[in-house]
C-alpha cells in the first residue's frame, strides 16, 4: 500500500533518502580515504543496497517494487560507472551484481516483514 506523507512516517521517507544518498558518498570515496569493514568489498555492496532496498520500499510502497528495482540497480550501475572519476576507484561487474542483489534482497526482506509485521499506513 502506499503511504500518506504525514509527520507520523516522516522518518521513511528520510531514511530513504540518506541511504541513497550514503551510496553516493561511499561508492564515489577516493579509496586512500575510504574505510572498509573485515566482511570484504562483495559483502558490503549487498548490505549497502539490501538496507537502501529495504527502507526505499518502507517509503514509498511494496507496490512500487518493479520501479523501486529499475531505479535502485540503474543508480548502482551509474555510480559504478562514476568511480572512473574517483581517484583509486574503479568499476566492477562482481561489485555491480553484489549492488543488484543486495536490491533484490532488501525488497524481498521488506515484503517478508511488511506481511509480518505490517506497517501503520495512513490514507489507505
Amino acid at each position: 500500500m502506499i503511504w500518506a506523507m504525514t509527520t507520523s512516517n516522516a522518518w521513511r521517507y528520510g531514511a530513504a533518502w540518506i541511504t541513497i544518498a550514503a551510496l553516493a558518498v561511499l561508492s564515489l570515496t577516493p579509496k586512500e580515504l575510504m574505510v572498509r569493514t573485515d566482511l570484504g568489498g562483495p559483502a558490503e555492496h549487498v548490505l549497502a543496497y539490501t538496507g537502501t532496498a529495504f527502507f526505499v520500499a518502507a517509503a514509498y510502497g511494496a507496490r512500487r517494487w518493479l520501479g523501486i528495482a529499475i531505479g535502485l540497480i540503474g543508480y548502482a550501475g551509474v555510480l559504478e560507472v562514476l568511480q572512473h572519476l574517483s581517484p583509486g576507484r574503479t568499476p566492477s561487474v562482481r561489485d555491480f551484481a553484489c549492488s543488484a542483489s543486495g536490491v533484490l534482497l532488501g525488497l524481498a526482506l521488506f515484503a517478508i516483514t511488511d506481511r509480518i509485521v505490517p506497517m501503520r499506513r495512513t490514507g489507505s
